[in-house]
């Protein structure tokens, strides 16, 4: 629903020169470090400082690689950065202590206490519980595994609606924003100031403003990179929105910035919920078109199972930004205000809404995936813009397909970054081989992140299945038992491949031959991708 009257943009390079600028100060810090390095090395005053250096950067690099393999990473990351460090010695060195996702001890326990301390841990009620029980026996398990880490409980009394596009949710979305009385909660990887879609949401936002209702609006630096300005955060505050900016980068070296917020949250008092694979920004509702056809969901959440969604809005509030604020009280659980929607839903199925931290070495979005595999039984079909697998995901698909399950995975045809579409076309011929049906959507690009298992459990949300989302970065999700929204979801993934490649195992052998060498070496470093 395009607006009316089309907004003047700002300036690409007005936006990306302070970015650019911190980039290129990160730059030139690796790059003086690597000259001084190399200039003791090279060095002609002391052949004997020469051989010393030598010594002591093969001593380094020795350190360096058995701590990356006694560390807790998978065994893809350490296989890439023990690569690399033993064929670039003194680059790869300098690499690993700049850029790896690493944490001593001690961060990685002062990281962890710091969201801990703030996350307040719920479980699923014995009385839901037993109802999961008797509904769905295997999703009990699943339910128990993604409730774990975070204290994220399953749901009755809470319903979905899925939109298989973007375009469809958007005014329902701006209808909802437009109800709010309360509070507004907004969580977002990617925004887009300037663009139809992002505009007319924040739009939305202020007048709620005016009107006296709390908005919150977290957004992540590096996802809003192209099309924020520098600081907006400062903007938003001007509008009276409360707006906070995710690790902004800055211009020292910096590990954070491999953890991103890639997270799409927007809460509405606590009762309704917007989430999904989309993002604020207008490629998503198919204005701009860079990679074709767009292809995105978003599901709306009512009920019970929003508080989830609160809470882990919440918890990220008060770690990143506020800790001196409280985190949760009873004026933001959804039975404060879920009479303005008439009550409860009372026809739903079973919806738990979960998140997945970079900071506790788990991964939950991973387990989750895996247990659907390992739970199927006649179908499982999965939508990802990615698919760059470990050895756990790999064989767990592997052995479901032999199972005899029907075993259908949704990428696109058309890339919006050409090395990952080329890597994740590398990971196909095992999973044809076992059987498994690979199809790429010829309009475009597909980016909804989806699992249908049976016809019966079902998840969606931020979720890719590459190495960055399961490990690295915020993510959240739906995990659906028996719920109605499903039978759209198979509706719309069904429509998908109806208009898709269905990939031989001829065509990936043919593509093999070409590009053996370039996915080789593509494969090496996919986690870092």
């Amino acid at each position: 629903m395009p607006s009316e009257k089309k907004k003047k943009k700002p300036h690409k390079l007005r936006l990306m020169l302070p970015k650019l600028t911190i980039f290129f100060l990160i730059l030139l810090q690796f790059l003086f470090f690597l000259a001084l390095f190399i200039s003791i090395a090279v060095s002609s005053a002391s052949i004997n400082l020469s051989y010393v250096f030598i010594l002591v950067v093969f001593l380094l690099d020795v350190a360096c690689i058995f701590y990356i393999f006694v560390s807790d990473s998978v065994s893809p990351f350490k296989l890439t950065w023990i690569l690399l460090v033993v064929a670039l010695p003194i680059a790869g060195l300098v690499m690993y202590l700049a850029f790896a996702n690493k944490q001593t001890k001690a961060m990685a326990k002062k990281t962890k206490k710091k969201w801990g301390d703030v996350i307040e841990k719920v479980y699923t009620s014995g009385d839901v519980v037993s109802a999961l029980e008797d509904s769905c026996p295997e999703a009990v398990g699943i339910s128990k595994l993604i409730e774990t880490p975070y204290g994220e409980p399953m749901h009755r009394f809470s319903d979905a609606k899925y939109f298989a596009k973007v375009e469809d949710a958007w005014p329902v979305i701006l209808e909802e924003i437009k109800k709010a009385k309360h509070y507004i909660f907004v969580e977002f990887f990617i925004i887009h100031p300037g663009g139809e879609f992002y505009d007319s949401v924040l739009e939305a936002l202020e007048q709620k403003v005016a009107e006296g209702v709390e908005v919150r609006f977290i957004y992540d630096d590096f996802g809003a990179l192209r099309h924020a300005p520098f600081l907006y955060w400062r903007e938003l505050k001007a509008r009276g929105i409360k707006g906070e900016c995710f690790y902004p980068l800055r211009p020292i070296i910096d590990i954070r910035m491999n953890n991103r917020d890639h997270r799409k949250i927007l809460d509405i008092d606590g009762h309704t919920c917007f989430t999904g694979g989309f993002n604020l920004s207008d490629e998503y509702v198919n204005i701009d078109k860079p990679f074709g056809q767009w292809k995105d969901n978003v599901i709306m959440i009512r009920g019970k199972a929003v508080e989830n969604f609160t809470r882990m809005f919440l918890v990220n509030w008060v770690s990143s930004f506020h800790p001196d604020e409280t985190a949760y009280d009873d004026s933001f659980s959804s039975a404060a205000h879920i009479d303005e929607i008439g009550g409860y839903p009372l026809d739903g199925g079973f919806i738990q809404p979960y998140g997945d931290l970079p900071f506790d070495k788990e991964s939950t979005g991973e387990k989750l995936y895996v247990a659907l595999a390992n739970a199927a039984k006649k179908s499982l079909d999965i939508v990802t813009p990615y698919l760059i697998l470990d050895e756990v995901m790999e064989n767990a698909l592997i052995d479901c397909a032999e199972r005899g399950v029907k075993l259908r995975i949704l990428t696109p045809k058309i890339p919006d970054k050409k090395a990952v579409f080329n890597v994740t076309r590398s990971y196909y011929g095992k999973l044809l081989e076992h059987g498994v049906e690979i199809y790429e959507f010829t309009p475009g690009f597909v980016h909804e992140k989806m699992a249908i298992c049976d016809g019966r459990m079902a998840s969606v949300g931020s979720i890719n299945l590459d190495y960055r989302a399961l490990y690295l970065d915020l993510q959240n999700g739906v995990f659906l038992v028996n719920d109605p929204s499903i039978a759209d979801m198979m509706k719309d993934f069904e429509q998908s491949v109806s208009v898709s490649d269905r990939i031989s195992l001829a065509t990936f052998q043919r593509w093999k031959r070409r590009n053996r060498f370039y996915w080789g070496m593509l494969r090496i470093i996919a986690p870092m991708l």
